[in-house]
């Protein structure tokens, strides 16, 4: 099921044109305004801040893809886990009681939206440095490796036909030999 949609992005990303720097610069960029931007702002962004850098203009949308419909929740629940424990503010707030009006449970839920924005900020901020970092380094060590790999089987399919060419060659001259 997620197989195909996977090695088709790897093979995306692998195959741009571009330095392993420029490819991973690009991935890593689009990963982090997808972790730490919110879903609807991501292109606008990437809009914004793509003219002042160098590498490829696709790959920060395909980077861009870490924060979807099915990752969002996750994400967003792990930067409230990871801010919670960093900056040890509590921000729980109780589900609306049967007794509680829905003014009291907004009101209670606006009191502690500061807290919840500050421990979700940190702990997006924290999960983007470590994943962009993370990820530049990961992309271009496999653009590299993908790259090497491909030139290696060019020099081998080259080695083949020098071989075959080689031996071609003297079949030709034990031919001639056996003539003379």
């Amino acid at each position: 099921m997620f197989k195909r949609p996977l090695r088709y992005y790897y093979l995306k990303i692998m195959r741009q044109k571009g330095s392993p720097h420029q490819v991973a610069v690009g991935v890593s960029i689009g990963v982090c305004v997808g972790l730490i931007v919110p879903p609807g702002g991501q292109i606008l962004i990437l809009i914004a801040i793509l003219p002042f850098i160098k590498c490829n203009k696709l790959l920060p949308i395909v980077g861009c893809t870490i924060s979807n419909p099915i990752t969002f929740g996750p994400l967003y629940a792990f930067y409230f886990w990871l801010g919670k424990l960093v900056t040890g503010l509590e921000a729980s707030f109780k589900k609306p009681d049967v007794n509680m009006s829905t003014w009291e449970w907004l009101s209670e839920l606006w009191q502690k939206g500061g807290d919840i924005l500050i421990i979700l900020l940190v702990g997006g901020l924290i999960c983007t440095f470590v994943g962009t970092i993370t990820c530049y380094y990961i992309t271009k060590a496999m653009v590299t490796s993908f790259r090497g790999r491909k030139v290696n089987k060019q020099l081998n399919r080259m080695d083949d036909i020098n071989r075959k060419l080689a031996d071609e060659a003297n079949r030709i001259r034990e031919n001639s030999d056996h003539d003379s």
